[in-house]
């Protein structure tokens, strides 16, 4: 399975991490799937598929 860090998901949003983690927080993106160590990690299709009813975050 492929999963994104927290720096490649921002890549991909073309935001900030900062922002990424300000919009997990108010539920405005999906949390991560899972934790290497302190690290988040979002599974791929689940962000794609997310993005495809979500345009804006």
């Amino acid at each position: 399975m492929n999963y994104l860090s927290r720096e490649r998901l921002a890549e991909m949003l073309d935001v900030s991490t900062k922002t990424i983690d300000r919009r997990v927080d108010e539920g405005k993106l999906p949390a991560p799937d899972l934790h290497v160590g302190p690290q988040p990690r979002w599974k791929r299709a689940a962000i794609e598929a997310w993005l495809e009813t979500h345009k804006r975050i």
